[in-house]
């Protein structure tokens, strides 16, 4: 009768019969619960961070996207409207709760020439927040109740089917094309994923990264002799005149780049004899550096293809502060670094992933804050590798353990360099900085956890700092950076520790690379900068790769 007369109309089933907005509720709890176990908001605000929101907006714009997927699941599972609606303006305001919380104390705290706090614009705040969660909840909630009519006439037939009714030709067609939709659209949404939080680029390439230069291409800045050359800053506090004695820079492997004459092996044994087979992810969680909120503090542990290979003892490299899920959904970094190890491109080595989501500051730059809430710098020395070496077989020495970062995280691999160089022995920056609390348009947030206090800005800058280590220290340290020389502030930032470095005596490798601060060129500068400092670590006598 329905292929004659039209899809059937639902009986309007009694309100005691239909799902109460308590499953709304439930589903709300069950996000909020999923988000805080398994830190998805950390990949989600990372990647509009680096799309060019600062920290705070990505928090709302993340916010208000669960929110209205929780009230879009909602109406999806139990036909209703106003209670998935209401539960996803909930979740939108839990989750949004602590970065508005910051913002008004911030707001509270300015006084005199900066301004004063405003009750009212305060006021019209929280009324444009809570109706902005309510017309994106709505909107969601009111599509997926559309989306619910359209797959009922198909739900209808899949229960004739159940019940051992022959469905008409038309009815198996129609199943057949809410089949093909449904899989079209997991597969056109999971790709358009893919290009935002990648690059356009990332389903044109399969297996190992390119190994022969970059995406973008080498700088269009003029090649000089030396990084002293290209800064036009002070190299720092305590530097010396001009470069030590027999301390000179070469070119590198890139147009260019320049590296530390002599800094290097040129030998790679770990070459000969690859390991096969896949890398294992171990994620574990330690007490937290920080108070004021979650009680634990996530690190992942990257295991490399072969471990554990008996006898062998593992070089480590620590990241900071991005999670590894943050790395994963940017440039599927576990598959890259598993292409660079069985092809012999860089030797075994196990990557730890310390991540600082969860803390009170939204960057938290891996220091010390002001006010004691965050100890992240204390941590990472003390707590992390600590930890890693008695349950992993490392090489127990710093000249064994690195250092990786990308943007804060760049600036995070050089201040834990220079502040711990007992602990670590070299570090990679990918577009970073070197002066704490850096304030500019791409660091809005870094000040933070420094209060602009100059004694403690000074004594978490590497640019401060590196002229404090003693000089035997020093030549015993590798620093590797990349940065667009036309950039702001990463190209100066460049060029200014790349002075310091040479005229305090640290052996270094800088690459000028133009639109360096993207996932696409991280992706394919890493074949490049991780190989450096294995020959580094072998330059040292480090025991890796046969070695």
């Amino acid at each position: 009768m329905d292929e004659l007369t039209g899809p059937a109309q639902p009986a309007e089933r009694p309100r005691t019969q239909r799902i109460p907005a308590l499953g709304a509720a439930a589903i709300a709890v069950v996000v909020l619960v999923v988000v805080q176990l398994f830190h998805v908001l950390d990949g989600f605000d990372a990647t509009l961070v680096e799309m060019g929101f600062d920290a705070d907006r990505a928090a709302l714009i993340a916010a208000l996207t669960l929110g209205s997927l929780v009230a879009a699941a909602g109406s999806l599972l139990t036909g209703e409207a106003v209670g998935p609606v209401i539960a996803g303006v909930v979740v939108f305001g839990v989750l949004d709760a602590t970065t508005f919380w910051s913002e008004t104390t911030t707001a509270l705290a300015v006084s005199g020439p900066a301004g004063r706090f405003d009750p009212v614009g305060w006021a019209v705040t929280v009324a444009t927040l809570v109706l902005s969660a309510l017309a994106f909840c709505w909107a969601a909630s009111h599509l997926a109740l559309a989306v619910r009519e359209g797959l009922r006439p198909a739900g209808r037939t899949i229960r004739d089917v159940s019940a051992g009714r022959r469905p008409t030709g038309r009815a198996t067609l129609r199943v057949l094309a809410t089949g093909a939709a449904i899989l079209v659209a997991v597969v056109v949404v999971s790709v358009f994923g893919d290009l935002v939080n990648f690059s356009p680029d990332v389903h044109m390439l399969a297996g190992a990264p390119p190994q022969g230069g970059l995406v973008s291409g080498p700088s269009t800045a003029p090649p000089t002799p030396s990084a002293t050359s290209r800064a036009t800053d002070s190299a720092g506090p305590g530097s010396s005149a001009t470069p030590p004695a027999g301390y000179r820079m070469v070119p590198g492997p890139l147009p260019e780049s320049l590296v530390t004459e002599g800094a290097l092996s040129t030998a790679t044994p770990w070459a000969a004899h690859p390991p096969t087979g896949a890398s294992k992810i171990v994620s574990v969680s330690l007490p937290a550096p920080w108070t004021g909120g979650s009680s634990t503090a996530q690190v992942d542990i990257y295991l490399p293809p072969g471990y554990p290979e008996p006898g062998v003892r593992y070089p480590v490299v620590y990241q900071a502060p991005m999670t590894l899920q943050h790395w994963t959904s940017s440039m599927q970094l576990p598959s890259v670094l598993d292409s660079l190890i069985t092809s012999g491109t860089i030797p075994p080595q196990i990557f730890v992933f310390a991540g600082s989501n969860g803390g009170p500051y939204p960057d938290s730059e891996c220091a010390d804050s002001f006010d004691g809430s965050e100890w992240f710098d204390r941590y990472m020395a003390t707590t992390v590798v600590p930890y890693i070496d008695a349950n992993y077989p490392t090489i127990p020495e710093a000249a064994a353990r690195s250092l990786l970062g990308y943007s804060q995280g760049g600036y995070c691999a050089a201040a834990l360099l220079f502040r711990h160089p007992d602990v670590f022995g070299q570090a990679v920056s990918l577009t970073g900085y070197y002066e704490a609390g850096l304030e500019s348009p791409s660091t809005p947030n870094a000040w933070k956890p420094f209060n602009r206090d100059p004694t403690l800005i000074k004594a978490f800058s590497p640019l401060d700092v590196v002229s404090t280590i003693p000089e035997a220290v020093r030549s015993k340290l590798f620093m590797v950076m990349t940065a667009d020389p036309n950039a702001n502030p990463y190209g100066k930032q460049l060029a200014s520790f790349a002075s310091a470095l040479e005229t305090n005596g640290v052996p270094a490798a800088t690459f000028p690379i133009t639109n360096a601060h993207s996932w696409s060129v991280v992706r394919t500068t890493l074949p490049i900068v991780l190989p450096m400092i294995a020959q580094r670590q072998l330059k040292l006598g480090v025991p890796i790769g046969g070695g």
